[in-house]
Formats: structure tokens, sequence, C-alpha cells
């Protein structure tokens, strides 16, 4: 602990005088030297000492905190030029955040928000492809869900589905690439049956009122579809062997 202190206090003194642009002219050669060395402590690690390209500085920690070590050093923002010198990172990669939301979900742990907002920027990165058919959104009261069972539009599938709330407009960029649609579909409406024949069918449960109601919401949707597009047919043949159509 004590030497951990000693390193805090070189630091925050390195700092101080690297605001000068005549230290940084003295100084920048020697203290090149540092950004090979394994010297700074991390966060939750006493035991170890780590080179500055192999630890993050706090700034954005709230994005990918089960993915990096952070910088043990409370006042990093009076050496913020120093230990961008020496190439302490700032900033996740794409990656980083991504493997930190599924992590969480796995957990069902809350994530920070803004981890949307860091990814919406990122949008082009494929990375964020991996975030598609997986419990990856985090939506207020309900927890976490994958980007297929959201709509931005009011939808007839009630409690199976769920209605994206308008602020989450700041994220889309993000969300269009993961396939959120503006509103409910037919093969929506296929998925929604077969996650419904598999809650009842298995017991021979009745229908309560609100899955009854869906089915009916989801067939008429089918209904549509067929009356509209002759090929609709195809996808329809999943429900062959299936518990969708109810006794009355």
């Amino acid at each position: 602990p004590e030497n951990r202190r000693l390193i805090q206090r070189i630091l925050l003194h390195l700092g101080k005088i690297w605001k000068s642009e005549l230290a940084r002219a003295n100084y920048e050669s020697p203290l090149s030297e540092l950004k090979r060395l394994s010297w700074l402590p991390a966060q939750g690690d006493i035991q170890n000492w780590h080179r500055p390209c192999d630890i993050y500085s706090i700034y954005s920690a709230h994005l990918f905190e089960s993915q990096a070590r952070f910088l043990d050093f409370p006042q990093q923002r009076l050496a913020s030029e120093l230990l961008e010198f020496l190439g302490v990172p700032s900033e996740p990669v794409p990656a980083m955040v991504v493997k930190d939301i599924l992590r969480c979900a796995e957990q069902n742990q809350e994530v920070n928000l803004e981890v949307y907002t860091f990814l919406s920027r990122k949008f082009q990165d494929n990375v964020v492809l991996k975030l598609k058919g997986k419990r990856s959104l985090l939506l207020k009261d309900v927890g976490y869900v994958r980007p297929d069972q959201v709509f931005w539009l009011a939808h007839p599938f009630a409690k199976y589905r769920y209605q994206l709330p308008a602020e989450a407009r700041v994220y889309q960029p993000l969300f269009d690439r993961l396939e959120v649609r503006e509103s409910a579909k037919a093969d929506d409406a296929l998925r929604v049956l077969k996650d419904i024949a598999g809650e009842f069918s298995t017991s021979n449960t009745p229908l309560d009122d609100v899955s009854w109601h869906v089915v009916m919401q989801c067939w008429q949707l089918l209904d549509q579809s067929l009356v509209t597009n002759d090929s609709a047919t195809d996808f329809l043949k999943g429900l062959q062997h299936l518990k969708v159509i109810p006794d009355d």
C-alpha cells in the first residue's frame, strides 16, 4: 500500500508539471522510458504493477467495467495529459463493450445505458452484430430482451413483446443495425405463436385471456400477409406440428 501511495503521489506531481510546455520539452525523453515499464497500480489488484498500455483510465469505466484493469489513481483528471502521453487508453474498443453487455445480461446485472450511446457511435463495427439474437437490450422494469423482441411502434403481442420508449431513438443507429423493427410483421406473429405454443402445449394448459387474444392477433397478421403475399404460405409450414389453434 505504501508503494502504491508513493506512485500515486509521483503521478500527481508529474501530471502537474507536465502541463508546462517547457517541462514537457525537458522530460519527454526520460519519461518515455516509463511507457515500457510495469509500474502503474490497478484497482482491485494489489499484487501486480502494469504497463501504461495495459491499464485504462477511469473516464469510461462505466462502459466496460468487467473487461479491463483500471488505473488506481484518484486524481486522474489532474494528470490527464501525462496519462495520454504515457499511452494509458481512455476509451474501450467496441468489442469490450459488447462483451460487458452480454456478461451483464447473463448475470442479470444492469448496464449503464451509455453503453448503447457508445455503440450507436460505433454501429458500423461488425462486432455489434454479436448482440443480435441475444438478450442484450435493457428495458426499464423488464430486464434484458432480444432485439427481435422489441418494436418502435405499438404491437399486438401484449406481454410477449415490448415497445421501445421514444427516448430510445437516440440509439437508433445501433438498433437499426440489430434489425429492430418499426412495427410487427407476419414473421413476428409466427415467432410469437411458437413462443405461446412452447409455453402452453407441453402441459396442455388452457390459454389465459391475454394469450388467447394474442393468438388471435397473430392469426390476423398472418391472414393479412397471405392476402398480400402468395409466398407467405412457405413460412406457415413451421406451424404444422405445433398447437397454435385454440379450441374456442
